[in-house]
């Protein structure tokens, strides 16, 4: 089986987590675990356009009134096309318990879950690096 993927490429499902366009209405995208609690009470987004907590993610994304934002979530290395001109703004570890993650706005109006293959993901967030970002590549691999 594959995903039809960004710019006519199709991609099995094994590599492919899926896609996510949206307007982000407060410029907040949010990768979790599905259980996850975190709050990120912590974050200044004056200061950091990214915050990790153990089992979410904050990324500073353009809001609404600037026009939509893709998301692509890679549970493996995805094709040099993908992020090809992107910027790495993190490298880390997530904390994924209960196997499955969410990509969502602040004000859930739009939401993509993925399953996983592990606990712990090595993750990669890449996005274009404006300061209206419109375009975030992640990319999830189990250790």
């Amino acid at each position: 089986m594959t995903s039809d993927g960004f710019l006519g490429q199709n991609l099995p499902d094994e590599v492919y987590g899926g896609s996510l366009t949206a307007f982000f209405g407060h410029g907040i995208l949010v990768l979790e675990d599905v259980s996850s609690e975190a709050h990120h009470s912590s974050w200044d987004p004056d200061v950091e356009a990214l915050h990790l907590d153990a089992d979410s993610l904050y990324v500073e994304v353009g809001a609404s009134v600037v026009g939509p934002v893709r998301v692509d979530l890679f549970v493996d290395e995805p094709p040099e096309i993908f992020v090809d001109g992107l910027i790495v703004r993190l490298q880390t570890v997530l904390e994924t318990p209960s196997l499955t993650v969410r990509i969502r706005d602040s004000d859930d109006q739009a939401s993509m879950k993925v399953d996983v293959l592990g606990g712990v993901q090595d993750m990669t967030v890449y996005t274009n690096g404006s300061d209206w970002v419109d375009r975030v590549v992640i990319v999830l691999i189990a250790r």
